[in-house]
């Protein structure tokens, strides 16, 4: 049997005296396509930083794919909410996805034939090879989440991380991100963040449910009542309509 993507055995972490999450417990098999949604304030970026190896745990133990998490991040593709740098910059979209060569090559020697092979690969997967000389900052909001995508498909993971993944974009490029996101499960684990409880549970195989602790749910199980429990009030379900 497999080592599993994700083990988490009775974590509590937080900063300086304040614990924001409290003995989590998860185990994340390999091929799974998990949601994480919680309310604000409720420790879904710090359980992220925890799996990462970016912030140590007060108590329990992480491991990630099987070992250590600051041994195996670079295993890990990771999109954010917000890109860290301005779309007016004069760089092409071929350009950005190829920065996510920049933990695998070999630094300030420049890329290598295989670093701008697995970009090539990265943006035909997202169907972007067709725009890759375009300058990123003419892209589409839905076309440029493809390209943050593609940039952390680029180091060839094992594991996927999206934290809001469609926070920016409408309810077409939205669905079209997830289809996205579908056919890239049958190469690799994925985890994405969403407040859209109602639209992501059409696509991942469990909702993990966090605020403080976390407990996992079927699609199928997770009812408006354990939402209500969850986010303190009822949550209204959003019918996304497009036409593809």
């Amino acid at each position: 049997m497999s080592e599993p993507l994700i083990e988490l055995k009775g974590v509590t972490a937080g900063y300086e005296r304040s614990p924001v999450i409290e003995d989590v417990d998860l185990v994340m098999p390999r091929g799974e396509f998990l949601g994480l949604v919680g309310p604000n304030g409720g420790g879904k970026s710090t359980l992220l930083r925890v799996v990462l190896g970016l912030l140590a745990p007060w108590r329990g133990s992480v491991r990630l794919l099987g070992r250590n998490p600051r041994r195996s991040r670079r295993r890990v593709g990771y999109v954010p909410q917000y890109a860290r740098f301005s779309r007016d910059f004069p760089i092409s979209v071929r350009e950005v996805v190829e920065t996510g060569r920049l933990g695998r090559t070999r630094g300030m020697l420049g890329y290598r034939a295989e670093d701008r092979q697995a970009a090539e690969r990265a943006l035909s997967m997202v169907e972007l090879d067709a725009l890759a000389a375009r300058p990123i900052g003419n892209l589409s909001g839905g076309q440029f989440q493809r390209a943050l995508i593609a940039r952390a498909l680029a180091c060839e993971p094992e594991l996927l991380i999206l934290d809001e993944p469609t926070a920016n974009v409408d309810p077409r490029a939205e669905t079209h991100l997830f289809e996205l996101l579908r056919r890239l499960n049958g190469y690799m684990g994925i985890i994405v963040v969403s407040h859209d409880v109602a639209f992501v549970t059409r696509y991942v195989h469990r909702v993990a449910c966090l605020n403080r602790t976390l407990v996992c749910h079927t699609a199928e199980t997770l009812t408006a009542e354990v939402m209500e429990n969850l986010y303190g009030h009822p949550i209204n379900a959003v019918q996304h309509a497009s036409e593809l």
